[in-house]
């Protein structure tokens, strides 16, 4: 038997060895696997006190008090630092130094000098980029640079380098999400359910812990993503997966230049129409000059306006469109950003689409849920600015369940955890107040312009402040509004509305006249006894559509 002490590296701990030792110890060697002062498990021990002769003494205190002879003492990184004056001080108690892709240093060589040439540089920067009273502290390096990129191994050592409150967080998002995508993700904490409300309650770095977490989450679920979608099922798992990520947190993708970040695309048939790369796409053989284009609401996406009616698929635009000989298409977008950079985005996309559609375009149709019916009316209010050419095809909108006026549930913070469910883990966190997407707070009152968020505090409390923008001239407007009660009350109107929006909300109905929308009395339709997800899979509602947009017959002559 031969005895082993390990000695970690920078940014790690004790913990670092696991896997190693398990494999020593499994060839019946005594191994040890101490955590150095202010690292790991000893992290609180922390402080400008501490260097490499705590480190050394550390060591050496652990051969004398485990009164060890004979050992082989590696050190990886740093350690190599440590393991030399460890050998400087207790010869006698080693039979070998192994120094594993370590500092190999010489006499008076710090440790930044016993590197790559130029570390002491780098680490002088990055000292100097953090606040005075931490210039001391140096940031852990992205795992990447240290190899570490599979999945599993990026979420094991992201968990050790984090307390245990960020901890929580990274085990309830991976786990959800493993979960979701039907990937064996270990045995249940049973602090896991809803990822939605896990993420939700995580974003945006509302403290130290929380952000850094976020960062360890999010390294680890891009591969564990990108590798997902092997079969149908699991494909559309993981761009529901996507789809939540991007509404509880898009902005903040779109900010840091993550890859999990939503591009905005027109589809059809499962294909993104990218004219730039094919003008003429061999999927839109048989296109019609009539075209619907569906766009979908917050934390969703466009596989999901396929919903489920007694067994039945149900998708309102696919039988409108085969009825009355529209061509189907699907937006995809990022809903966490703000509907206003959102409209933008479509506007532009509708006049690429108007501009190379492979027949001559006879007419736009749209119809939206929820939070979609904010991003076309925004998307056609800039378009006309701009003098695009598209709005003049546009003839009908059709909401459903839209947040014309907003939300009360968003003004109480909890519209995700309400929409997507959300875990009784995640309660500690609903007092850090800033945890929503712009896409999000937009809800609180029905933004749909630059100019109602721009210039303000968005997470601040103040009344509503937009300016007002009516109904579209020129495009006839439908709206389907739901409830969960079985008639009309002014409880139910206000308040109780489809379980998210508040009736009058969704039927444009405001006190402050100027912000009023004024839909005409057979364009409104009020669907009782019914939630505001089930809008999406409701026979009556593909009806009701249908009743809107036939062409009225021609009299016989």
């Amino acid at each position: 038997m031969t005895t082993y002490v390990l000695v970690h590296g920078a940014f790690t701990g004790g913990w670092y060895w696991a896997r190693v030792r398990a494999l020593l110890q499994a060839a019946g060697h005594p191994v040890f696997t101490p955590s150095l002062t202010g690292s790991g498990d000893r992290a609180h021990l922390l402080s400008r006190a501490v260097t490499l002769q705590t480190h050394i003494q550390d060591i050496t205190e652990l051969l004398n008090r485990e009164d060890l002879h004979d050992v082989v003492l590696v050190g990886h990184s740093y350690g190599g630092m440590v393991i030399t004056g460890v050998a400087d001080r207790e010869p006698h108690r080693l039979a070998r130094l192994v120094y594993l892709d370590a500092a190999y240093p010489v006499s008076g060589q710090n440790a930044a000098g016993g590197f790559a040439e130029g570390t002491g540089d780098t680490l002088d920067a990055m000292s100097a980029a953090g606040p005075e009273d931490t210039s001391w502290l140096l940031p852990p390096l992205p795992l990447a640079a240290y190899g570490v990129t599979d999945p599993a191994d990026v979420a094991w050592v992201g968990l050790q380098t984090i307390d245990h409150a960020g901890r929580g967080i990274v085990e309830g998002v991976h786990q959800s999400v493993y979960d979701t995508l039907g990937v064996p993700g270990g045995p249940a904490t049973g602090q896991t359910r809803g990822v939605t409300g896990l993420v939700y309650k995580s974003i945006h770095g509302v403290t130290k812990v929380v952000g850094k977490a976020l960062d360890v989450a999010l390294a680890a679920l891009i591969p564990l993503l990108e590798a997902a979608g092997a079969t149908p099922d699991a494909s559309a798992q993981r761009e529901t997966v996507l789809a939540i990520l991007n509404g509880v947190m898009g902005d903040h993708l779109v900010a840091s230049g993550n890859p999990l970040a939503t591009s905005m695309t027109i589809r059809h048939q499962g294909q993104a129409l990218r004219w730039d790369v094919e003008p003429r796409p061999a999927h839109l053989q048989g296109a019609q000059g009539k075209v619907l284009l569906m766009i979908h609401g917050l934390c969703m996406n466009d596989l999901q306006w396929t919903a489920e009616h007694e067994g039945q698929a149900v998708n309102h635009g696919e039988a409108v469109a085969a009825a009355l000989g529209y061509t189907p298409l699907y937006l995809r977008y990022n809903t966490g950003l703000h509907t206003s950079q959102n409209g933008h985005l479509l506007a532009a996309e509708l006049e690429r689409l108007a501009q190379n559609w492979p027949v001559p375009l006879q007419e736009i149709s749209v119809l939206v849920h929820s939070m979609g019916g904010l991003l076309i009316r925004s998307a056609l209010y800039y378009a006309r600015q701009d003098g695009l050419t598209w709005p003049r095809h546009l003839k009908n909108i059709v909401f459903l369940g839209t947040p014309h006026h907003g939300s009360p549930l968003e003004r109480a913070g909890n519209w995700v955890d309400t929409i997507l469910g959300s875990t009784p883990f995640t309660e500690p966190f609903t007092r850090l107040g800033k945890l929503r997407s712009a896409g999000i707070t937009d809800l609180r009152w029905g933004h749909v312009l630059d100019a109602d968020w721009q210039g303000h505090d968005r997470f601040r409390r103040k009344p509503d402040s937009r300016v007002p923008l009516p109904l579209p001239e020129g495009v006839a407007c439908y709206t389907v509004a739901a409830t969960l009660a079985s008639q009309r009350s002014p409880l139910a109107d206000r308040l109780t509305g489809d379980g998210l929006v508040p009736l009058r909300s969704a039927l444009g109905q405001h006190d402050d006249p100027a912000h009023s929308l004024v839909f005409a009395r057979d364009s409104q339709w009020i669907a009782f006894n019914t939630g505001h997800m089930a809008l999406l899979s409701r026979p009556e509602v593909t009806r009701q559509i249908l009743k809107w947009l036939a062409p009225i017959a021609d009299p016989v002559h």
